[in-house]
């Protein structure tokens, strides 16, 4: 009697001793992370190349080509990135701009992951313009959406297009032509933009 009595107090006391965890009615599940967490690989730094459209100082648009640098300091559900950039545009002004930036977006690890960010990036534009050079302030803001793929561990390609509002300060060259008069004037326009980089 006594000894079935020790045994049942022992058996009260640890509440850790589980039956047959055989039974299926008793399988604890399966422990999953949380959507927001992805246990996969996730952006910290790309180098890419962009297409965008700045207002010309006469004529259409000017198209730039730009070379870019992105790094993700937070880099998650929800991810924080750092830039710098460098374009050419050329025309007949050989205009070109660098700008450092900010993005904040949010993506969705995966092996094909899809993410959406605005960014905002401010710097320098240089153009010449009757052999003389000048130098003045451009700043840009806009949208992304796009994918990242990885296709060997941690390296992945990415593409994205999205929408730019490039705005700089220059001189008003038709009324530098016309009245010989230096009149300053803030060039702006809408620009699609596109691009495509190789990360890690």
């Amino acid at each position: 009697m006594v000894v079935l009595l020790l045994a049942g107090i022992a058996h009260a006391g640890a509440p850790w001793v589980f039956p047959d965890e055989d039974d299926p009615k008793l399988a604890r599940g399966e422990v999953h992370a949380a959507w927001w967490k992805r246990p996969h690989d996730v952006p910290r730094f790309k180098l890419s190349y962009r297409r965008t459209w700045a207002a010309a100082p006469e004529g259409p648009d000017l198209p730039f080509d730009a070379g870019e640098l992105d790094f993700y300091p937070v880099s998650r559900f929800v991810r924080f990135g750092l830039s710098a950039e460098l374009a050419w545009g050329g025309g007949d002004y050989g205009l070109w701009y660098a700008m450092t930036g900010a993005s904040l977006g949010l993506q969705l690890p995966m092996r094909v992951t899809p993410f959406l960010e605005g960014r905002f990036a401010a710097g320098i534009v240089g153009g010449s313009f009757n052999g003389q050079s000048a130098v003045s302030w451009i700043y840009e803001g806009g949208i992304d959406t796009g994918v990242e793929i990885y296709y060997v561990r941690r390296f992945y390609i990415s593409a994205a297009i999205g929408w730019a509002h490039p705005v700089y300060g220059g001189v008003d060259v038709a009324q530098l032509n016309q009245n010989q008069i230096i009149v300053k004037k803030d060039f702006a326009t809408d620009s699609f933009t596109f691009k495509i980089g190789l990360g890690l």
